[in-house]
């Protein structure tokens, strides 16, 4: 039973790439591969984004790499890092 689940995973993982492969120019789908292996988070945001996209007719063309890169930068800038802030009066006082 478990082993059907894992294919049943597998499917849906390859059924995704051969979407994202007819929907991406072959040099930002490898650029997208090559960033899965660092930031397997963020690939996988940008690949939701394209399926959306795809799925609500808003991809005229296939996706080229510049675009690919646009919107990686609006995800990383959607995605501000956390900030330490030292509160270092409380040390002051002693």
């Amino acid at each position: 039973m478990h082993s059907s689940a894992q294919e049943s995973s597998s499917d849906d993982q390859s059924s995704r790439y051969a979407i994202l492969s007819r929907l991406m120019e072959p040099a930002a789908r490898d650029r997208l591969t090559r960033i899965a292996l660092v930031h397997s988070d963020r690939a996988r945001d940008v690949e939701n984004i394209l399926l959306r996209k795809a799925q609500e007719g808003l991809l005229q063309q296939k996706v080229s790499e510049s675009y690919l890169i646009s919107l990686l930068n609006q995800l990383k800038d959607e995605k501000t890092e956390p900030k330490i802030i030292f509160n270092r009066q409380a040390f002051d006082e002693e």
